[in-house]
């Protein structure tokens, strides 16, 4: 009975470092798609504010 908690147990413990593990993977790569996202934005940024001053000084 006691060896039978043990090993349930055990296997518990590494089903919760298992899902950590996948948890902490799919944040690191929300993560990493969220800073190529907002570089993404800030050379569009950078491109429309340069056209602007184009569009500004032709005037």
């Amino acid at each position: 009975q006691e060896m039978i908690c043990y090993r349930i147990n055990g296997q518990i413990k590494g089903i919760e470092t298992t899902l950590v593990n996948e948890a902490s993977k799919l944040t690191e790569s929300k993560i990493k798609d969220l800073n190529e996202e907002q570089e993404r934005l800030r050379k569009e940024t950078e491109e429309l504010r340069k056209k602007l001053g184009e569009h500004d000084a032709a005037w």
